[in-house]
């Protein structure tokens, strides 16, 4: 009787020792998975905070491309503008209605890139305009 009981409790405690095993096996393979999904993170991580960096460099360079074109704009509306009120006084009629209608729309468009630059009348950067910088100027 002695000798069963022992054999069954022998037997359990293989049981026990095999499960022990398997669960340490099975605990170290989650540990290195972790691990290894630890590391990908990490490089995702790296990756997206490199391309936030890139994003924004790209976001400034195009903000100053569009600074520029827009300089480049508001100067040559100008340009039109003088030429418009220059022919103003010789225009009649339609012509002349026309020329004053081009001309507001020119002024308004010029009134919207000094909004969004910060811009005086002239083209250049006013005194404590937010976002703008010395290079807002006209060339």
């Amino acid at each position: 009787k002695r000798l069963a009981a022992s054999s069954q409790k022998f037997a359990e405690a293989g049981k026990v020792a095999a499960e022990l095993k398997s669960l340490a096996a099975r605990f170290e393979a989650d540990k290195e998975a972790q691990e290894r999904l630890l590391g990908q993170a990490e490089a995702a991580r790296s990756a997206q905070a490199h391309d936030g960096r890139r994003e924004a460099e790209l976001h400034a360079e195009l903000r100053t491309e569009q600074r520029e074109l827009d300089a480049t704009r508001y100067r040559l509306l100008r340009e039109h503008e003088a030429a418009m009120q220059a022919a103003l006084p010789a225009a009649e009629g339609a012509q002349a209605s026309l020329l004053r209608e081009q001309l507001s729309s020119s002024q308004a468009a010029r009134g919207g890139l000094r909004a969004t630059w910060g811009w005086d009348e002239e083209g250049r950067a006013a005194a404590g305009a937010v976002g703008a910088s010395d290079d807002d100027e006209e060339e």
